[in-house]
């Protein structure tokens, strides 16, 4: 796939967007994760989210809502859900999965890097976006994880533009062919 960074950039959507069919949390926090289900470096990425998931049952009131984003390229086969990325976000607490056949979602929250994490409170305002990692590929101590940490412990955070190291979520071209969306997701040469 094609490698890809997204810094905190203008397009990425401020308030929750009407119109989404991702459910959020009306009693707490939403936190989406967008991922390409072969997206190597993503694993990294589900490591710092594993380690952060313990605070999610220590918030206050309702626990917060964790929604792995897959975007996948029209007419993608079962192979595209069937990952180790996707059985790894299967099996994080406190989440659930949601295909999102030709990146209609991740179009209309401003996402096209895989890894990109977007946190929105109660009332749809967000509060972070941006990546959870380091660098491409590598866990550890980093700025987007303690910014999400503080989020989850109920600190008023406002994001710095820490980018999302990964791949390019599939996404289709401006005029929205299959075509596009297919070639976004071709392994590097």
């Amino acid at each position: 796939a094609l490698r890809s960074e997204q810094p905190l950039e203008a397009g990425v959507a401020e308030r929750w967007p009407g119109g989404s069919a991702l459910e959020r949390n009306q009693d707490g926090l939403t936190v989406l994760l967008f991922l390409h289900p072969k997206c190597p470096c993503s694993k990294a990425t589900l490591t710092e989210i594993e380690q952060l998931t313990p605070l999610f049952s220590r918030t206050q009131g309702s626990p917060p809502k964790l929604v792995v984003v897959a975007t996948t390229p029209k007419g993608a086969d079962e192979s595209w859900l069937d990952t180790a990325t996707i059985e790894r976000a299967r099996a994080l607490p406190f989440a659930s999965i949601f295909v999102d056949e030709e990146g209609a979602e991740a179009r209309r929250f401003g996402a096209v890097t895989s890894g990109l994490v977007l946190c929105y409170d109660a009332h749809g305002e967000r509060s972070y976006a941006g990546g959870v990692t380091v660098a491409r590929g590598h866990e550890g101590d980093n700025a987007g994880c303690r910014a999400v940490e503080s989020i989850l412990k109920g600190e008023r955070h406002k994001s710095v533009g820490i980018p999302a190291f990964g791949c390019r979520l599939c996404l289709p071209g401006p005029e929205g062919s299959s075509a596009q969306a297919l070639k976004c997701c071709r392994p590097i040469k």
